[in-house]
């Protein structure tokens, strides 16, 4: 499952992955092209429908989450990465409900005064929880 799929870059990678051994759904209010052995819902992950949804084309609980939210974006960190951790809780919320025990999930986050909040709550959630940060990103992100 990838929320927040657009434009369906993580979404493609793990339809490779998986193959014809499992389902890959990407979520996103933007368009997303069609991709190759997954199934694009245009929704709002705000909306109590989007678990039934989920549910419904998975049939059970999932083993993976991808969490690739960001916020339309104002320019001002602050209030960007405070909107960011807000998806990410809600998308975490979603999580515990789809996700099935010793799951896997990746959340991106952006850095900034709620990040450690938002870590010591995953703590909580799954026995292993990593921080990585890229390479390839900027160095304030």
């Amino acid at each position: 499952l990838d929320l927040g799929c657009a434009p369906g870059g993580w979404t493609q990678v793990a339809a490779q992955n998986v193959g014809n051994q499992g389902k890959v759904m990407g979520i996103d209010t933007s368009f997303v092209e069609e991709i190759s052995g997954a199934y694009i819902l245009k929704a709002n992950i705000d909306d109590d429908s989007t678990v039934e949804d989920i549910f419904s084309f998975f049939g059970k609980k999932i083993n993976a989450v991808i969490s690739d939210l960001s916020p339309q974006v104002t320019g001002n960190w602050s209030v960007d990465h405070s909107a960011q951790i807000s998806l990410n809780y809600t998308a975490a919320k979603i999580m515990e409900q789809v996700l099935q025990t010793k799951g896997n999930a990746l959340f991106k986050v952006f850095d900034g005064e709620y990040s450690n909040e938002f870590y010591q709550y995953m703590k909580k959630k799954f026995f292993k929880v990593k921080l990585t940060k890229p390479k390839a990103s900027r160095k304030p992100s």
